[in-house]
């Protein structure tokens, strides 16, 4: 706790201009938008966006707004109240759901002490995907916290997990992770009841051109950011480390089938359990989503803490360092020079934290110490090659005149040079990437050997 406090006082780097939650932002704008009978996902969503406090309005840096249709209704209501109040209240939300979330994990662990839930909140605290999330308004959190919810209430209320469902496609590549239930006849059922509400109700909010015209834009996003730094999909890094576009992008789909069938495979299991069925999931799905960002990997908390709390001895060391390598924001070294020392401090916290948690030996946590000694090389390199950061690399005082908006997110990407093949910041997010590869191997090894239960 020493250490959390000190990473979020003394060694927080400045604060860098723009607005409070800046993902929030689109959807706050979105739902302005809509209200206004503009399109939320064409160059229109700008002239809401720069109203926002924060927003530089002398020059283009739109930020994309591919929320499903179906909540534009809920962003609406939020864009109702000034930005700040319905930025306070969105996070209010946030936390409240991962606090539920948290609490529905530690019963699986059946880890419901005090000790457990103060170390549970400190890795939290410390796990850099999930504080991401938090201080962006990412929809990544909440949609988390859904899923996790919704695997836990499958069995006892059902109708709540049916709702609590529908709400986790606020962030749908994270919402497919659902798909790990379907074994199960009663989930089945929700999940295709809450399918159907979701493109229900897309069609009564923006009809059947505009919903046509959202998946159109969706993967017209997607082509415009699929090498960009922000992706930690193995394309991207493959694109990163100097490979041939076409190279990268059949690394990607080669990489996205391998887990694919190994996702199949450990699913026939009928012995797996819920929790497991789930964990291995969130593992997995880094490897299979064809968009996935820094923050996305908050849902390796599922994976992490069900071996850091059940792995047995030789499998606990390799999940400790894998929650390392996925806790730290390594392509954020480079991003945030100034902010190495705060890392420095959370990583220590981190490691303090698991300790606390496990009931492992000391000589257990070496692979993790070794895990968290390789942000001294990587804080050194990164300080020598630093990495641009959207918006505040753009070029000062320019408009994009562009036809649609995935054209002018690229043209700003490229602006930013964001777009720039570089080894050492795709090596960065390797690392993350590889720590969730190693998290899922030992929850494969770990649910293997685990014993069945009715419940899951």
């Amino acid at each position: 706790m020493l250490c959390i406090v000190l990473a979020l006082t003394v060694a927080r780097p400045q604060v860098t201009p723009g607005p409070i939650m800046r993902d929030f932002e689109s959807y706050y704008a979105a739902g302005r938008a809509w209200t206004a009978h503009d399109n939320p996902y064409s160059t229109e969503l700008w002239r809401h966006e720069r109203t926002i406090p924060g927003v530089r309005g002398d020059r283009w840096e739109a930020l994309p707004f591919l929320g499903f249709p179906a909540f534009l209704p809920l962003w609406a209501l939020l864009a109702a109240a000034p930005f700040n109040v319905a930025a306070v209240l969105w996070g209010i939300v946030m936390i409240v759901l991962l606090l539920f979330a948290v609490w529905v994990m530690l019963e699986q662990v059946h880890g419901r002490d005090v000790g457990s839930f103060l170390s549970v909140a400190a890795m939290c605290i410390a796990f850099a995907p999930l504080t991401s999330a938090l201080a962006l308004g990412q929809a990544a959190l909440p949609s988390w916290s859904l899923i996790v919810i919704a695997t836990a209430l499958f069995v006892s209320a059902p109708g709540v997990a049916g709702i609590a469902t529908f709400f986790a496609a606020l962030q749908p590549n994270l919402a497919i992770a659902l798909l790990s239930q379907i074994r199960y006849r009663n989930v089945l059922f929700a999940i295709a009841i809450a399918m159907f509400a979701l493109i229900a109700l897309a069609l009564i909010v923006v009809g059947f051109h505009g919903f046509a015209s959202y998946l159109g834009e969706l993967f017209a996003h997607g082509a415009a950011e699929r090498h960009a730094l922000i992706q930690f999909t193995p394309s991207a890094i493959g694109y990163g480390l100097g490979l041939p576009i076409v190279v990268a992008n059949g690394l990607g789909v080669t990489t996205g089938i391998a887990a694919a069938i190994i996702w199949i495979a450990i699913m026939l299991n009928r012995r797996l359990t819920r929790c497991w069925r789930l964990a291995i999931t969130c593992a997995l799905l880094p490897f299979a989503a064809p968009f996935f960002h820094e923050h996305d990997f908050v849902i390796e908390l599922v994976p992490m803490l069900m071996c850091l709390c059940i792995a047995p001895r030789r499998i606990w060391p390799i999940a400790a360092a894998a929650t390392v390598l996925v806790a730290v924001d390594w392509l954020g070294l480079a991003q945030r020079p100034n902010a190495i020392l705060q890392s420095a401090l959370l990583v220590l916290a981190l490691l303090c934290a698991i300790f606390a948690l496990s009931d492992q030996p000391l000589r257990l946590h070496r692979f993790a110490l070794l895990a968290a000694l390789l942000l001294i090389p990587a804080a050194l390199l990164a300080h020598r090659f630093p990495a641009p950061i959207w918006p505040d690399a753009l070029p000062a005082h320019v408009t994009w005149i562009r036809a649609t908006l995935p054209d002018a997110w690229h043209a700003q990407l490229q602006a930013a040079h964001e777009l720039s093949p570089q080894p050492l910041w795709a090596a960065l997010r390797l690392l993350t990437l590889f720590g969730s590869g190693l998290l899922a191997w030992c929850s494969i090894a770990t649910a293997r050997g685990a014993p069945s239960t009715s419940s899951g």
